[in-house]
């Protein structure tokens, strides 16, 4: 960001900036402060994309296989935006623990604000774990702005909710929009953000079993009349309408399209996608499930009392083809300027409904029915958690399957760094199936290049042992000399090279000329084509085995080489672009830090942490998140038998 600059290095430094806004803006309360906050995932429904452009393909587990930079674009900006509210809700409702009606309605607000404050953590963990120093600006600017100064990035979230009725009112109805929003992006395309849902979308449901219970004990105690209810009902509802977005949204046409924000009965609707009206679609849906509960508070109103609704969907829209219009807030009929005018006075809260409300509810004891049998909340906050901590347990723990072999796995995690488009120097072994598995499965148009001047469009059509074997030159896109196909590399146009080696070190660098042992040094090929594909290509990967030997903290000579010495010198060496991306080993995945140390990643099912760190020659980082390397999918593993049906490579 221009003028911008990140004083986050890491999620530990956001979790410190965190603990300050806390107490900045007053909620670091006891039970706040004691509460201990974690990043949480869970399963997700399928690992296959289920709509849009890319329906069929693997879903993505990092930015590097977002196939383009309008898509990461996109999803950084509906990450930004959910995180925003998070942090703006609790922000809006920090002054309703001295009013609360019962010490339980004071024990459910702390609770309320505990997740909205872990949902906001969750997203800004998705920024700083995934987008590098854009998700960090922007994961700070979240705890930078303030509701309360009206810099919230929607204009619902900036009001103050300083009164019960309103917070009943907004948990119940906002937070009920929070839902539709967090159950459309569970079906997102984009792995990590699919799989923050399902906890965030069970945390939720007791906000707004929270609201919708407050505010049936408000109508069921009769004190405060209906057509005061109804004007806060009215307040919230239409702004809730908006929060969908507007009508023909391209956002949102997009969104789809490209498989990162589905519809909120996704699964269930068998109907082609509308694409310039999917805000709308979601906001009737919304619309129709808060009209059948205001429906049900009508069957505890007092007799007498003018029947509750759900307020005209044009009704006091800011956005949208009804922004500025006028509208009849029951009936929905038009109204001209002067009617309109005493419409609001009559079916919106004034200052004057405002101090009645407050009036009743400071000389009125029983304004609010009593709470009964309720468990207490704060003793229940980590129910809904309990599955989300186990799975993430077991997942770093490595529940293993024996469905597929280790070089099945390796392989397919290989397949996920190739992009959709981009140009790859295959080489051999492991990393040739992962170039039939990417074109097979999310890559179609990715072009191979085989140092020995073979260029394929098409993977070859049967397995190859050496790059010259037949199968491969048949049928090639060109066919060059060595000269021709390096080339490429100096010019800049290759994207990714998948490398091997007998030592990879922690920052990087590359050993294939000789090695030393207790007898001695044992001389290798040496480099090949690897030191040019590791100084000029855009990124590269390595593939090893995962030992103490072949992962010293420095290789004993350097061939090909990673980062050097550290964070600056590859560009001091005149290197001008590229560096390693990942090291995929045989327990787990390394990747790198922005200073050039190799920190793990993910580590694979069946291996514990432990046999990952005593089997690496350095004390290797752990990131913040460490997760389960995700297993082969089952279009994966058909790509890697069709093709390699004796497990010759991969056994």
């Amino acid at each position: 960001m221009p003028g911008k600059v990140a004083k986050i290095g890491t999620f530990s430094d956001w979790v410190g900036m965190f603990d300050d806004w806390r107490k900045e803006i007053g909620v670091n309360h006891d039970e706040i402060a004691d509460f201990k906050f974690d990043t949480l995932y869970g399963a997700i429904e399928t690992e296959e994309i289920q709509f849009g452009h890319f329906k069929g393909r693997r879903k993505w587990e990092n930015l590097r296989q977002v196939p383009t930079q309008q898509m990461r674009d996109a999803l950084i900006n509906l990450i930004v935006y959910q995180g925003d509210t998070e942090f703006a809700s609790v922000e809006q409702q920090r002054k309703l623990f001295e009013t609360a009606p019962t010490d339980w309605d004071r024990r459910a607000l702390t609770r309320v604000m505990i997740e909205e404050m872990r949902h906001g953590w969750q997203m800004c963990a998705l920024l700083v774990d995934h987008f590098g120093y854009s998700g960090k600006v922007e994961a700070q600017k979240m705890l930078e702005r303030r509701a309360f100064d009206n810099q919230r990035l929607l204009g619902a979230f900036n009001v103050d909710v300083d009164n019960w009725m309103d917070f009943f009112t907004y948990t119940d109805f906002v937070d009920r929009d929070g839902k539709f929003q967090l159950q459309m992006l569970k079906y997102s395309a984009f792995a990590p953000l699919g799989r923050s849902m399902s906890y965030m979308l069970r945390e939720e449901a007791f906000h707004m079993g929270t609201g919708n219970d407050g505010l049936r004990r408000i109508v069921e105690a009769g004190v405060i009349p209906a057509w005061l209810i109804q004007r806060y009902l009215n307040k919230w509802i239409s702004s809730s309408y908006d929060l969908f977005g507007t009508d023909h949204s391209s956002s949102a046409h997009w969104a789809y399209v490209w498989g990162i924000k589905g519809r909120y009965d996704e699964p269930k609707n068998e109907q082609e996608a509308k694409l310039d009206e999917l805000n709308d679609y979601n906001r009737q849906l919304y619309r129709d499930e808060v009209a059948g509960l205001i429906e049900r508070f009508n069957t505890v109103l007092k007799p007498g009392e003018p029947k509750l609704y759900a307020p005209d969907i044009k009704f006091n829209r800011a956005i949208g083809r009804w922004a500025g219009l006028k509208f009849h807030a029951q009936t929905g009929e038009p109204l001209d300027d002067r009617a309109y005018e005493q419409h609001l006075k009559e079916y919106m809260p004034t200052p004057e409904d405002k101090t009645l409300l407050l009036d009743i509810i400071r000389n009125e004891k029983k304004w609010i029915v009593a709470k009964e049998g309720g468990r207490d909340p704060l003793a229940t906050i980590g129910e809904p958690r309990k599955s989300a901590i186990n799975l993430t347990n077991t997942r770093q723990l490595g529940a293993t399957s024996s469905d597929y072999t280790l070089g099945e796995l390796m392989v397919a995690i290989a397949a996920r760094e190739i992009q959709d488009a981009e140009v790859v120097f295959v080489g051999m072994r492991l990393p040739l199936i992962a170039f039939v598995v990417a074109k097979r499965t999310h890559a179609p148009n990715a072009v191979g290049l085989f140092e020995n001047g073979v260029i394929r469009s098409t993977a070859a059509p049967e397995l190859i042992y050496t790059m010259a074997d037949p199968p491969n030159i048949r049928g090639a896109t060109q066919c060059l000399d060595m000269l021709g196909v390096m080339s490429l590399l100096q010019s800049g146009r290759v994207h990714l090279g998948f490398l091997g080696a007998a030592e990879v070190d922690r920052l990087g660098n590359l050993n294939s000329t000789e090695v030393r042992g207790p007898k001695g040094r044992t001389r290798l090929p040496g480099s090949g084509g690897a030191c040019d594909i590791a100084s000029l290509a855009q990124r590269f990967v390595v593939l090893l085995e995962h030992s103490r030997e072949r992962l010293p903290e420095r290789v004993s000579y350097l061939t090909s080489p990673g980062y050097g010495d550290g964070q600056g010198w590859r560009q001091r060496m005149g290197l001008p672009r590229g560096g390693p991306a990942a090291v995929i080993t045989t327990k787990a995945v390394l990747r790198f830090a922005d200073d050039g140390e190799a920190y793990l990643s993910s580590v694979h099912p069946g291996i514990e942490l432990d046999e990952v760190l005593s089997n690496t020659g350095w004390k290797l980082r752990i990131a913040e998140h460490v997760s389960q390397t995700s297993e082969p999918s089952a279009a994966e593993l058909k790509a890697i038998r069709d093709y390699d049906k004796d497990g010759f490579w991969t056994k």
